[in-house]
């Protein structure tokens, strides 16, 4: 009788140190399981291209336009190179709807020609910026373009002309996660979008630019020339340029 009663005794403190251990466990099965439940936050990239109000860009801008000098007497006739500097800025000042509801900001572009001039008070151009999710879109006088697919990867390409009437043509993500350093100002997290690789005894047609996560565009690259026809082709450079223009975009620190 003394062992069946011992035995019990000792069954019913395991229980009770079972059910203990249970008590204590449970919360952490709980949390667990709900850690696994939990959906997943991923980054697409949205801070390539910032859009909150009061966002705003500085660039210091070179063009070069190329053009023949007809007044030369020379054949062929020789080209010049025009070369220019000024000011750019770009600011999120608005936020508006289109008619189908959908949200946009509104992006005002400043120049001005050096920094010995105040900025003026109404800007050069106003430009709508949506981002649906899917893409970035740009309308800049009545032409939309899709500056960017998200989420952001590298390899990544699209139609950028898919929302406007011109021709296709394919921007691709072809690098990504490095550095870059524009006078002091080193940014990191940088990838870089080439919208045009084209070169040939016609034309040359290069266009890209790179995005810093947080800030946007810093840095811009633009070639587009064509070349002279029926010429020696020992000529190179410049003289074999028939018209065109290059120009740079550098983010611009103001002091």
């Amino acid at each position: 009788m003394r062992v069946a009663n011992s035995i019990r005794n000792f069954v019913d403190q395991c229980m009770k140190a079972l059910f203990r251990l249970i008590f204590i466990l449970s919360p952490l099965v709980l949390i667990q399981c709900q850690t696994e439940q939990d959906p997943i936050v991923v980054d697409r990239g949205f801070e390539y291209y910032p859009l909150y109000l009061g966002h705003e860009r500085t660039y210091l801008v070179e063009r070069v336009d190329f053009y023949l000098d007809a007044n030369s007497g020379s054949v062929p006739l020789p080209t010049i190179a025009d070369t220019s500097h000024f000011l750019i800025r770009e600011v999120i000042n608005g936020i508006d709807d289109d008619l189908e509801g959908n949200q946009f900001f509104l992006e005002h572009s400043f120049s001005k020609a050096d920094t010995s001039v105040p900025w003026p008070l109404n800007p050069d151009s106003i430009y709508q910026v949506g981002n649906n999710n899917v893409y970035l879109n740009k309308n800049r006088n009545n032409r939309v373009v899709t500056e960017l697919r998200f989420p952001i990867q590298n390899g990544a390409s699209w139609n950028g002309n898919a929302f406007n009437n011109l021709d296709p043509e394919i921007f691709v993500v072809d690098s990504i996660d490095f550095s870059v350093v524009l006078d002091t100002t080193k940014f990191e997290n940088c990838m870089r979008v080439m919208k045009s690789d084209i070169e040939n005894l016609i034309e040359k047609n290069l266009r890209w630019e790179i995005y810093a996560l947080g800030t946007g565009p810093i840095l811009k690259s633009f070639e587009v020339h064509q070349y002279k026809q029926n010429i020696s082709a020992s000529v190179t450079g410049i003289q074999r340029i028939e018209s065109g223009y290059q120009e740079t975009w550098a983010y611009y620190v103001l002091d």
